[in-house]
């Protein structure tokens, strides 16, 4: 009897030991992930940056012009469908006229380029004079798109553009013209873009986004935009030793993704760019993680 209750205590002993060590190693655990905080960082790296913004705007063949007829009249008839191709000179239309007493033949409407050619649909027996357009002939081997930009947008005369056609395929060309006069009303700029069509891949009348290049620096250490703090004076936080160290910074270009590090931040610098909003300077840090 007595030795059953000499094991008993010791087992009870040995439990409670053993319950006691554990509780002192989750003690331990507890204090180091307190004393230490998780963050990811970055190695600091110098790359290229670039940025690129659309505008909507209208296709245009690069010659375009309505055709006109050289004398008043009745419509008639086309003689051409919608996209037909035709030379200059090439009749598009024919116009009917009534002089009283004189049979006069039909009036031929003639393309004065050549090129595409978008009817006008008019019906006949509508009356046409010398300055309604009966259609439009446009060369679309080449196109170009115009529209308007914020006065404060800096871009050059052959900077390179692109749009995106309905298929998802990038046509690529320049800008050929920027207005030097800003819109009162809108403060905005015209520029006008072209682009090669051999395949005729947007046609005149379309729609489409023009994507135009406004930022492009080459070779300069840039840090995601989140890492760097501050309104005023912009600051970081290095890892160095299992610290984190506060250090101020001065920023230069930016774009959705990356902002560009003038000055304190040098290429091969261990930068937080998870956790930088709960650290302090002199904070202990734990790296769980570094980001390409």
């Amino acid at each position: 009897m007595m030795k059953k209750v000499i094991w008993t205590i010791v087992i009870v002993v040995i439990l409670v030991l053993l319950v006691g060590l554990r509780m002192k190693r989750r003690g331990g655990v507890v204090q180091r992930e307190q004393g230490s905080i998780p963050v990811e960082v970055e190695i600091a790296k110098r790359t290229d940056m670039e940025n690129w913004v659309w505008f909507s705007g209208v296709v245009q063949g690069i010659d375009q012009t309505p055709i006109f007829p050289d004398l008043p009249g009745r419509f008639l008839r086309y003689v051409v469908k919608e996209g037909s191709y035709v030379k200059k000179g090439d009749v598009v239309a024919y116009l009917e006229r009534e002089v009283p007493g004189v049979e006069i033949k039909p009036v031929p409407v003639k393309a004065p380029i050549t090129g595409i050619v978008s009817i006008n649909s008019l019906d006949k027996g509508f009356p046409v004079m010398q300055n309604t357009p009966v259609a439009t002939v446009a060369r679309i081997n080449r196109v170009k798109v115009s529209f308007q930009i914020p006065s404060g947008l800096r871009l050059k005369k052959n900077d390179p553009v692109y749009l995106v056609t309905s298929d998802g395929k990038k046509i690529y060309g320049r800008i050929t013209f920027i207005s030097y006069f800003v819109d009162p009303k809108t403060g905005t700029r015209r520029v006008i873009t072209e682009f090669e069509n051999k395949n005729r891949k947007v046609l005149p009348g379309d729609f489409v986004r023009v994507y135009v290049r406004n930022l492009n620096v080459k070779n300069v250490v840039a840090l995601p935009v989140n890492a760097v703090l501050g309104v005023e004076e912009k600051f970081v936080f290095l890892v160095k030793n299992g610290k984190a160290f506060q250090t101020s910074v001065k920023t230069g270009a930016m774009n959705n993704s990356f902002i560009q590090i003038l000055e304190g931040v040098t290429e091969g610098d261990t930068v937080i760019v998870v956790g930088q909003e709960i650290v302090r300077d002199g904070s202990r840090v734990e790296i769980r993680g570094i980001n390409d």
